[in-house]
């Protein structure tokens, strides 16, 4: 019997651990005077008083306890707090009292909290504290939470100007570096926070705008309830401002689009308009001013072209659109005109809108070859569509010629929109070509090969009306039929270009025969 008492005691003292708040394995039996260590330790006295005001930043935290306490255990399971922050310090013990000693003054001002967690205490028995302990004190004797009481501009305020300045004022004296930098904005408002000012009485603060806000934008100015008096008191909670800048919110009208040459088409999208010039440049209208900004890229071309633009109005409503460089005649370009063209409220344009635009005005039309001649006077016309035969008209054989007299080659060139109405259509009659881009050329292509033909520079041979263009060539050294050869006219843009920079789209070529 003995023996089996010392196990029963030894199992008693092993589990003492078990035992939390007062209670373990052996709870449901009656109290016994076996177990005089299972009781919970309780404190039996703190300082600071819980909601103790008026602390003085150097204090100390004592904890008295009924019991003595496993030291390390029951450290750990203490802290202090200043609202969010933790509190550091040194512990040390006089008997059954634990004392905190914060490793610096409590310069902030406002509530403090210390907190056991009875989880966590415990007596050198290994017998936990029944609950936690927690207590409250002010290291000022100001405990009161500041309110939010006013703003300029007003919750929900619409019509605010851009350059507004921000007034928060508060029910209590607050710290301004606090409320710089815990205030947030949506969208993104940059202040001048240098330039913020505080009211005499400390309760008013003054936010400056470093850029100005944007019309037509709803903005939400929040005041975390971080945010502190100057007691050290956070606010009481929350708050946000919600206001609203510019009151116009009437979308722009697209009123017009013209160019140089075209009158307005606004009217006209999606059906391909024609008549543009090469060289034109573009203009747009609005019913109201537009942000100039909001233009730099809400312009496109396909295909690409690169442009400049300017404000032609004195109120942003008109603005000239100027691609770099020529545009390809007889090309479609698509124009489009983005719906992010904004006003100065910062409302979008109503809608996008699409253009297409022909480049076939009466200055940006092809070259064509109208026609082969014999003589000046355009009566003598070669059949290009089959292989001509033409009599020479000097020279000894394998060296025949066409050049003496009136003889020779006239080219006969003129512009417009098809071969078949390039002379009857041009408008204005004023073709003129550049003479160094002229280039014929004459190579041998079947038969006998035995001469060595050439020709000669080209002459402009004044042409009739202004509208068409005459030029003559001279060709030398052919063999006779059946040695056929090919007349070039080069085309493309390093061929014939006339005054205004047009081409024809291709080479010209025919084949010929020359009979002795």
């Amino acid at each position: 019997m003995k023996q089996l008492a010392i196990l029963f005691c030894s199992l008693m003292i092993s589990c003492s651990q078990l035992l939390e708040n007062g209670k373990g394995p052996f709870s449901v039996f009656p109290a016994l005077d076996l177990l005089p260590n299972s009781q919970a330790p309780v404190v039996l006295s703190a300082a600071p008083l819980n909601e103790q005001n008026a602390v003085s930043p150097y204090s100390e935290i004592s904890i008295l306890f009924s019991k003595d306490m496993n030291k390390t255990v029951t450290e750990g399971s203490f802290t202090l707090r200043n609202g969010s922050i933790s509190v550091d310090g040194l512990f040390s013990w006089i008997d059954k009292m634990m004392v905190f000693k914060p490793k610096a003054i409590l310069s902030q001002a406002g509530q403090y909290r210390y907190t056991l967690l009875g989880s966590k205490a415990e007596s050198s028995e290994g017998v936990n504290l029944i609950r936690d302990y927690s207590s409250n004190f002010y290291v000022n004797e100001d405990s009161q939470q500041p309110e939010l009481v006013s703003t300029i501009p007003s919750n929900g305020a619409v019509g605010i100007q851009t350059n507004t300045t921000i007034q928060l004022t508060f029910s209590k004296a607050m710290k301004l570096s606090s409320i710089l930098t815990n205030i947030s904005s949506s969208p993104q408002i940059s202040f001048d926070f240098p330039a913020a000012t505080l009211s005499g009485d400390g309760t008013t603060v003054t936010l400056i705008l470093l850029t100005p806000l944007a019309f037509g934008t709803n903005y939400t100015l929040t005041i975390p309830a971080s945010i502190q008096d100057s007691s050290g008191n956070t606010l009481i909670k929350s708050y946000q401002l919600n206001f609203t800048v510019g009151n116009d919110f009437v979308k722009p009208n697209f009123t017009e689009i013209s160019s140089t040459t075209v009158t307005n088409f606004v009217a006209t999208e999606y059906i391909t308009v024609a008549g543009f010039e090469k060289d034109d440049s573009f203009f747009i209208q609005f019913d109201e001013p537009i942000l100039p900004s909001s233009i730099n890229d809400a312009i496109s071309f396909t295909p690409s072209v690169t442009y400049t633009i300017q404000d032609v109005s004195a109120n942003s409503t008109r603005f000239r659109i100027t691609p770099s460089s020529v545009l390809d005649i007889d090309t479609v370009y698509q124009m489009k005109v983005s719906d992010q063209i904004r006003d100065i409220q910062n409302n979008t344009l109503t809608k996008a809108y699409v253009y297409n635009i022909k480049i076939n005005g009466p200055r940006s039309r092809p070259l064509w070859v109208r026609g082969i001649y014999l003589d000046q006077p355009n009566t003598i016309q070669l059949n290009t569509s089959i292989i001509s035969s033409i009599n020479s008209d000097g020279g000894v054989g394998p060296n025949y010629n066409l050049e003496t007299g009136t003889n020779g080659f006239y080219i006969y060139f003129c512009r417009g929109e098809t071969l078949a109405t390039c002379d009857i259509t041009s408008s204005p009659r004023d073709l003129s070509l550049q003479l160094s881009s002229i280039d014929f050329d004459v190579r041998y292509d079947f038969g006998p090969n035995i001469g060595s033909p050439y020709l000669n520079l080209p002459v402009d041979v004044s042409p009739l009306p202004t509208d068409r263009f005459l030029m003559r060539t001279r060709l030398f050294s052919f063999a006779p039929n059946p040695s056929t050869y090919i007349f070039t006219v080069k085309g493309g843009k390093q061929g014939v270009i006339d005054q205004y920079g047009n081409y024809m789209k291709q080479d010209f070529n025919f084949r010929f025969r020359l009979n002795p």
